[in-house]
């Protein structure tokens, strides 16, 4: 009952966001998104990308989605959009310092 609980405890916090476009050079910095995160600082990915759909950055629907783990050094496949809502980035993923990277593959 309690990891319920803790799972169902969210926040709102705005982060910087770096969109690519995979294959191109095209990068767009979009500051100040609001992004929901659980108790543990995990970003959920689906309602940030949904809220940037929503001021008309067009790109992202139908796209593969790819995020950058700082950990690991690479993109991280997510699938295709609309992604489910329960998608997060584990914090230890993120780098605080940086915008969080995302890369798109239109389809």
């Amino acid at each position: 009952m309690q990891n319920m609980e803790n799972q169902l405890k969210r926040e709102v916090t705005y982060i910087n966001l770096s969109i690519e476009i995979e294959g191109s050079n095209e990068k767009t910095l979009i500051k100040n998104v609001a992004a929901i995160v659980d108790q543990d600082c995990n970003l959920f990915l689906a309602p940030l990308l949904e809220s940037i759909k929503q001021k008309g950055f067009d790109d992202i629907a139908g796209a593969v989605i790819k995020y950058y783990s700082w950990p690991d050094q690479q993109f991280v496949f997510v699938g295709k959009d609309p992604i489910p809502e329960n998608e997060v980035i584990t914090f230890k993923e993120l780098n605080t310092d940086k915008p969080l990277r995302i890369q798109l593959k239109p389809c």
